[in-house]
């Protein structure tokens, strides 16, 4: 048993601080649990429920080079007790998605728009105010952004890497992350109180946040679906007393000062009155009701049917009966494959839970070589391969490319190699903005280093040839050739074949900086290594 015991979140980003730490042993109480982004397949909403005239609300879900981008209002649910695994985030949304857990959400039937955008603002403030303020108490940075705090949209692998070995000692200042943070909750009740009482909505916008215009576009997304007669039976039916659901605004705003105090005090809020598998039922049989919705006739009371005995059976009797007869409605309907309707990012009864068609789609976008390879070997090899690298996969911060190849080379397997190259280039980081920007011979460099957003590998003479780098067969036994691999400003991957003298001095560098003589160069060949970014001086003249 885990310290946190939370399915789906690293137990290591539950102790970077003792928020964190806060949130992950209450939502362990209550069983709460994180789904897999990219292994849960999103059902297309009925027409009837999608917001009309409002493109900027429209999202895409198409893998991109080994990512699946996400559109805020549509993918995410503040009725959706579980959180989100998404491995392309930094570590601080872990406790973030919990969060939302621990708060719940408000609903009453026929609330009016403004009651839905006031909710939703609601139901993110304790969050928010848990991603800037409280979590950033005692949470350890690199040496760059030790004292600086929140860094916004900016990501840092360094301080990812800092704040993974545990809180560092307290400072006289930290009491302000606690203490900002509480203001900040209380001019956002404030302003929820203003908009209450005068009837529109009132913003309290802070830095680049702005909670009020959050919750008018979530309302604007979701108010079709929240005002539908198939909503207000989906919550009779699945949300008993005590299980996140808040008959009114007040009632979220004391659950609301009922967490937030106990972060700030250290102490375990109450618990939902909740199992693991009540969750999952609320899951699926909003899957069921949804595509229903979206069905006619005898194919959408069957599926009724089976939401409602799934509500009144949650535990995991009742979610296998659930796989077993929506099996059988696939044979008589015609009805999403039970791989993509049971892919829901978690595991399931009966091997399900797993979206295999949707993760083959991400290994083939970000290792598309890789994956043409597997499927030579036989049909549908490339889906049992997805099938048994996400059910053996465990939670990481690492884009999908880069998984899939460390799980192939720890298997062993013939073109680990290849997709080892095919994932550097897929997820390649972004160019250095000072590195572009400064390119070339400075004066008076004592050392030069790897540029930080360039990265090598060797690669062997198949996997030159497979990546269309030869046309030959070359002889085996030959050394491997370095590749580097970086972007340039406009995004662009830019593979290179190094030759010898510079392959030399790059693995060099690679053990750390080096002077021009140690590394063995000329004037011209360091000028080359300088102005195609590869390397960069430790330290700049001014």
């Amino acid at each position: 048993m885990t310290e946190f015991a939370v399915p789906g979140a690293p137990d290591f980003e539950l102790a970077r601080g003792p928020a964190a730490t806060v949130v992950g042993r209450a939502a362990a109480a209550s069983h709460l649990f994180l789904a897999h982004y990219e292994y849960r397949r999103v059902l297309p909403a009925p027409q009837h429920w999608l917001p009309e005239n409002r493109p900027d609300l429209e999202g895409d879900r198409e893998w991109q080079a080994g990512i699946l981008p996400e559109n805020k209002y549509s993918s995410f649910r503040n009725d959706l007790m579980l959180g989100s695994f998404h491995p392309n985030h930094r570590a601080k949304w872990t406790a973030h998605e919990l969060c939302h857990g621990l708060v719940g959400f408000a609903w009453k039937p026929d609330a009016s728009p403004l009651f839905h955008a006031t909710a939703a603002r609601l139901s993110e403030l304790l969050p928010v105010a848990l991603f800037y303020f409280f979590d950033e108490y005692r949470l350890n940075r690199c040496g760059d952004h030790q004292h600086g705090g929140p860094l916004f949209g900016k990501f840092c692998a360094a301080c990812e890497t800092a704040a993974a070995q545990g809180p560092r000692a307290v400072r006289a200042t930290d009491a302000r992350w606690f203490e900002d943070g509480q203001q900040f909750i209380q001019h956002e009740l404030e302003a929820v109180t203003a908009t209450i009482e005068q009837g529109r909505p009132i913003a309290r916008p802070w830095a680049g946040l702005d909670l009020c215009s959050d919750g008018l576009a979530y309302a604007a997304a979701q108010r079709r679906r929240l005002d539908s007669p198939m909503f207000a039976r989906y919550i009779e039916a699945f949300f008993p007393a005590d299980c996140g659901h808040h008959h009114s605004l007040q009632g979220l705003i004391d659950r609301i000062a009922e967490v937030s105090a106990a972060l700030v005090g250290g102490e375990t809020p109450k618990p939902w009155r909740a199992t693991g598998s009540l969750w999952q039922s609320q899951d699926i049989g909003w899957r069921l009701l949804e595509l229903a919705e979206d069905c006619e006739g005898d194919t959408a009371e069957q599926l009724q049917q089976a939401a409602w005995h799934l509500a009144a059976h949650p535990d995991e009797a009742g979610l296998t009966a659930t796989v077993d007869r929506y099996i059988e409605l696939h044979d008589e309907f015609y009805l999403p494959d039970p791989d993509q309707f049971f892919g829901v990012g978690y595991a399931l009864p009966k091997g399900f839970g797993f979206d295999l068609d949707q993760i083959s789609e991400g290994l083939q976008s970000a290792c598309p070589n890789t994956c043409a390879l597997i499927e030579e070997q036989g049909p549908h090899h490339l889906r049992e391969t997805a099938r048994a690298f996400a059910q053996q996969e465990q939670p990481q911060r690492q884009p999908l490319g880069r998984r899939f190849a460390t799980w192939l080379a720890a298997q062993n397997h013939e073109h680990a190699d290849l997709a080892a190259v095919e994932a550097l280039c897929s997820h390649a980081p972004a160019a250095d903005a000072a590195v572009i920007s400064l390119a070339g011979l400075d004066t008076g460099v004592d050392a030069y280093q790897i540029a930080p957003d360039a990265r090598l590998i060797d690669v062997s003479g198949t996997v030159k040839k497979q990546l269309g780098l030869t046309e030959f067969d070359l002889p085996a036994g030959l050394p491997p050739t370095l590749l580097a691999v970086r972007r340039d400003a406009g995004g662009q991957v830019l593979l290179s074949e190094c030759d010898p003298p510079l392959a030399k001095a790059l693995r060099k560098l690679q053990q750390g900086p080096c002077s021009q003589a140690q590394l063995g160069l000329d004037d011209e060949q360091l000028l080359s290594l300088l102005e195609v970014c590869l390397i960069v001086p430790t330290r700049r003249s001014l």
